[in-house]
């Protein structure tokens, strides 16, 4: 999710550890492991180009994806929208 109090909710909900974007990407590159399995991108469309070439770059090529979102959430505020 994009922000922690999202992630926090997410979580509650769900029943999994859920947790920011940024938060992820900084504990998978601190141990130099790709991300496996599946992630839930939760309000993506406030996501820019970096952070989008970042998550890739961390993302196993078998990882699936699933983005979640709406028209009507706020947009990127930095360049480019991914979504």
């Amino acid at each position: 999710a994009p922000t922690g109090r999202a992630a926090k909710r997410m979580s509650e909900v769900i029943g999994v550890r859920a947790s920011t974007i940024h938060r992820c990407l900084w504990q998978y590159q601190m141990q130099d492991m790709k991300i496996e399995g599946a992630i839930l991108l939760d309000e993506f469309s406030m996501a820019d180009v970096a952070l989008m070439q970042s998550l890739l770059r961390q993302v196993d090529p078998s990882t699936v994806i699933i983005f979640v979102g709406d028209k009507d959430q706020l947009p990127s505020v930095g360049p480019g929208a991914v979504l």
